[in-house]
C-alpha cells in the first residue's frame, strides 16, 4: 500500500510559521513593537513583512 505524501505550496508553510511567532509573541506578553526591538528589526517588518510575505 503506498502512504500518499501531500505537498503544500509556500504559503502554507508560511502561515504556520507566522501563526506560532505570533503566539509565542503573546505567551511572552511582547507587543509588535517589543519583538521587532528584541530581534533588531523594525516594526513595520513585524506588522506587515512578516504577514504578507
Amino acid at each position: 500500500m503506498k502512504t500518499e505524501v501531500k505537498i503544500h505550496d509556500d504559503y502554507f508553510y508560511y502561515e504556520r510559521v507566522r501563526k506560532n511567532i505570533k503566539k509565542e509573541r503573546k505567551t511572552a506578553h511582547l507587543t509588535q513593537q517589543e519583538l521587532a526591538d528584541k530581534i533588531g528589526v523594525s516594526m513595520h517588518y513585524i506588522s506587515h513583512d512578516l504577514i504578507f510575505h
